[in-house]
């Protein structure tokens, strides 16, 4: 991800582009600048804690060593996921167990309609049910449109996804208004009016 704002400006020379290369590859760098400056000094026991919930039931995640991963770093995050790492396309098995064991503050979840996940079944299921982030009602719905903002595919849409999970979980360390922040990424990236 931090190759991203290169890569455009690559892309810009060889596509004769640059001025607008330029202008989202300067984006790419503020906001990621931004975000690393407000959460870096987070210290590690003051981290949120937080379970990214993969998959129909909500029992598959990622964890720190995935590249699928790395949005929860980057955004200030304690990622509880202590499991192995699947080779691949990640999304290593876990138990209901263990993620009542971790006791995650947060949990981002698949969407249920766009992706198959379980943002619907954590959020009413009575196994999740004694889940710190379930009972503080701290069940977030992975944003998916156009794509993933936080992991597949691995591509420009993280940069979004980075400020979002900031913002969620540290509102007073990278306070931005993140209706702002959507309505001016889509329209600089995919040139949408929201």
């Amino acid at each position: 991800i931090n190759g991203i704002p290169e890569l455009y400006e690559k892309l810009g020379d060889v596509l004769g582009r640059e001025n607008r290369a330029k202008e989202l590859s300067d984006y790419c760098k503020q906001a990621l600048s931004a975000v690393e400056d407000a959460v870096s000094d987070i210290p590690e026991d003051e981290k949120v804690s937080v379970y990214y919930a993969e998959g129909s039931e909500g029992l598959q995640t990622e964890p720190s060593s995935s590249v699928h991963a790395l949005f929860l770093e980057m955004s200030g995050a304690h990622n509880v996921a202590d499991v192995e790492a699947q080779s691949g396309k990640g999304q290593s098995d876990v138990s209901m167990e263990q993620v009542l064991a971790w006791d995650p503050e947060v949990i981002i979840a698949w969407d249920d309609v766009v992706r198959g996940g379980a943002d619907e079944l954590i959020r009413t299921d009575p196994n999740w049910a004694n889940i710190t982030a379930v009972k503080n009602g701290r069940v977030y719905t992975m944003c998916n449109t156009p794509f993933s903002w936080c992991d597949r595919p691995p591509a420009v849409n993280r940069v979004l996804g980075i400020q979002w999970v900031a913002n969620m979980l540290y509102p007073d360390r990278y306070d931005a208004d993140m209706m702002d922040v959507t309505k001016e990424f889509y329209k600089l990236f995919y040139e949408v009016d929201l």
